[in-house]
């Protein structure tokens, strides 16, 4: 009963890739029916958490994937707070992170990549940026594939074995647990 008639057919992911819904609408309605059936499935997240501990859905999806994950458990975790990510991140960030995080200042840095057109320095130049802006004071310490020396020498914590992230968990005041977390767009309570 659809024919000439113009619609939009969009598809509302699940939690760890299944289907939610598929909504066939006009245009007008595709956005707002897709975000409310979305909401049944957004999870309300508490903040001020001591620790957050977080994974993406994906261990293998590298710095774009703990990106994201980092932001959502930002979120939960109160000031000068822990996360804890875990995941089997095995590439280290480049050198404009690396040299941020040894407390180079970012500006510079910035300005250094764009200039050198590099586009490997340029996305390097974004990560850092951004984990610069979403953890604050907040700590993060990593469990993942990562040598140890690599994740202290990122002023990050490092988690050798999921017991000592276990250990970290049962030491908080307020905990939370966040699987899934790069594909999360929580509500906060």
């Amino acid at each position: 009963g659809h024919l000439g008639v113009m619609a939009f057919v969009r598809v509302v992911p699940g939690r760890c890739d299944p289907l939610h819904p598929v909504v066939f609408v006009t245009p007008a309605g595709a956005a707002r029916a897709a975000r409310r059936r979305a909401q049944a499935w957004r999870p309300v997240l508490p903040r001020g958490a001591d620790v957050v501990v977080a994974a993406p859905a994906d261990p293998h999806g590298g710095w774009a994937a703990l990106l994201r994950a980092v932001a959502v458990a930002a979120a939960a975790v109160r000031p000068g707070g822990t996360i804890c990510l875990a995941g089997r991140l095995a590439e280290a960030p480049g050198e404009v992170t690396r040299r941020s995080r040894q407390g180079v200042p970012l500006p510079g840095l910035v300005r250094e990549a764009l200039r050198a057109g590099d586009a490997a320095l340029v996305a390097d130049a974004c990560v850092a940026r951004f984990l610069a802006r979403v953890l604050g004071d907040r700590r993060l310490v990593l469990l993942s594939d990562l040598p140890g020396e690599d994740v202290e020498e990122l002023g990050f914590g490092h988690a050798a074995t999921p017991e000592a992230s276990e250990r970290l968990a049962h030491r908080a005041g307020e905990l939370v647990v966040i699987p899934d977390a790069d594909r999360m767009l929580p509500r906060h309570g």
